[in-house]
């Protein structure tokens, strides 16, 4: 009969329960064990309910979370379900709950674009902003979340003023740009140098071949339908337009390119210029 007890799970104790998931077809995905090794050792993990399922000798739910003990070193308390009469089969075949739901579900307006904003901005503050992807073994959820909820009114004006350019560039990426570029500016929508590069981002009109946002827009709009370009890429062609236009700066076609293979390749911008209220 099943019996299901609370325990504290120590690094030695969880080591000997992985010695018994010989039966597991699931391969450790250890970005996965790096993830609930930075939440638990930065005090973020809970006993929320979920179970290390044990079937006689055999481990057939937990592994992860028993590894991120080991690598982490802090014992964790958890439920332990032992004497299950289960295979494994069907544990884990329901849906994932994510960030975004949990934002809405605590009433946060625009969730998923907040929750992918946030992404990036704790990244670029992690100085990992060159990344091609911001992973989730990278940022986890809690720094997310924390986020948010220091810069929530702010995020949420941000995204007001990058969903009118959402057919060019989606607004996280946008987004996370412009929280950086404008953390000087007390009103961004009326800011008039935020305003004429999102306007004009959006419709093209009274722009010159030397105007940033010019070639920004033909980087966005003229690639292969077939080969579309990826986030980072859009993010480093958002930000050299981005700083060349707060800087005052003319821009060529050649000075939009991004070279990330041979000898010659290019590192993507690391820096965002903000603007001031002086300068704006």
């Amino acid at each position: 009969m099943a019996k299901a007890t609370i325990e504290t799970i120590n690094p030695r104790q969880a080591q000997k329960m992985i010695a018994m998931n010989h039966g597991n077809f699931r391969r450790i995905d250890k970005r996965r064990v790096h993830l609930y090794a930075q939440e638990m050792a930065s005090g973020n993990w809970d006993c929320n309910g979920e179970s290390i399922k044990m079937n006689g000798n055999e481990l057939i739910d937990g592994q992860h979370r028993l590894q991120a003990i080991i690598e982490s070193g802090i014992p964790i308390r958890s439920v332990v379900v032992r004497g299950l009469e289960s295979d494994g089969r069907t544990i884990d075949r329901g849906q994932p709950r994510s960030l975004a739901q949990w934002l809405g579900h605590e009433g946060i307006k625009n969730k998923n674009a907040i929750a992918a904003m946030a992404r990036l901005c704790v990244g670029f503050e992690k100085g990992i902003w060159r990344l091609t992807r911001i992973q989730s073994d990278s940022v986890t959820d809690s720094e997310i979340y924390r986020f948010i909820e220091s810069n929530e009114p702010r995020l949420q004006e941000v995204i007001k003023v990058v969903n009118k350019s959402r057919r060019m560039i989606t607004p996280p990426i946008a987004g996370a740009i412009l929280f950086y570029g404008s953390e000087q500016i007390e009103d961004i929508a009326a800011n008039p140098t935020v305003r004429w590069f999102f306007d004009r981002l959006t419709d093209g009109k009274m722009l010159d071949e030397d105007d940033a946002v010019f070639h920004l827009r033909n980087r966005l709009i003229n690639h292969s339908p077939q080969r579309p370009l990826r986030p980072f890429v859009k993010r480093s062609y958002m930000v050299i337009a981005w700083n060349k236009t707060v800087r005052g700066e003319s821009c060529t076609s050649h000075q939009m390119q991004l070279r990330l293979t041979g000898p010659s390749k290019q590192q993507l911008p690391t820096t965002i210029e903000r603007l001031s209220e002086v300068t704006a």
